[in-house]
């Protein structure tokens, strides 16, 4: 792919997430309280075209991959809200989930 179509499709990217955080609600939980929750559906969306293109940009061997790689995995009491928040750092949208998630 050209640089330029790469550029905008991190930017897309970046839009997107804006779509995936809309749909964030609250699951009750006995055990560990409620947490925040996206639509799953839509994250696993989001998490393919980051990961696509991370690659195709990127490579698998390179650093930015191996990082998402690394925090796509859940902890112990994560959600997918957390889950998202913590890779889209990795791909560089989390500015738009900071803008979006002050305001949701």
């Amino acid at each position: 792919m050209r640089s330029e179509t790469l550029a905008s499709r991190f930017v897309e990217l970046k839009e997107q997430i804006a779509q995936v955080l809309a749909t964030k609600h609250t699951v009750p939980n006995a055990i560990r309280g409620a947490g925040e929750y996206v639509d799953h559906e839509k994250f696993i969306a989001w998490k393919v075209s980051a990961i696509h293109l991370l690659v195709t940009s990127c490579g698998r061997e390179s650093q930015q991959f191996l990082d998402f790689e690394k925090n796509e995995k859940p902890l112990n009491v994560d959600t997918n809200l957390k889950i998202l928040k913590r890779i889209a750092a990795v791909c560089g949208c989390r500015g738009g989930i900071s803008a979006v998630s002050s305001t949701a």
